[in-house]
């Protein structure tokens, strides 16, 4: 008896697998950069008075090679005094990550597997 193989779908798919895997992890990266921008202005603690430092608090996925990070920043000048005046009373960013850290790691499994399944 001999086995016959006259398709092969297996190798095609593995020369695939980190081009697709890169391709999951940007998308639920991606994801990410909205939810902690939404996450960080809306738990905010301090009091608004124009809003600017609110609206500043911005998200964004970077990409280097195999690096992947989900940054999240002030863009006004005087944020870092939110994150470090009376000890850390107004911080955002930490507290931010840390609380959609495991949401975003299931979206992003869940981004990768989707691709590398082949969008199925």
């Amino acid at each position: 008896m001999a086995i016959v193989i006259r398709e092969d779908t297996l190798t095609p798919a593995l020369r695939q697998f980190d081009e697709r895997a890169k391709a999951g992890i940007a998308l639920g990266m991606k994801w990410g950069e909205s939810r902690v921008e939404q996450h960080a202005r809306s738990n905010a603690k301090w009091t608004d008075r124009t809003g600017n430092a609110r609206n500043g608090l911005t998200g964004r996925y970077v990409e280097n090679g195999d690096e992947h990070k989900l940054v999240l920043f002030h863009r006004m000048p005087y944020g870092i005094w939110l994150e470090t005046r009376f000890s850390g009373k107004f911080a955002i960013i930490m507290p931010t990550l840390r609380a959609i850290r495991g949401e975003l790691l299931r979206v992003v499994a869940a981004s990768v597997q989707r691709s590398v399944q082949g969008g199925r």
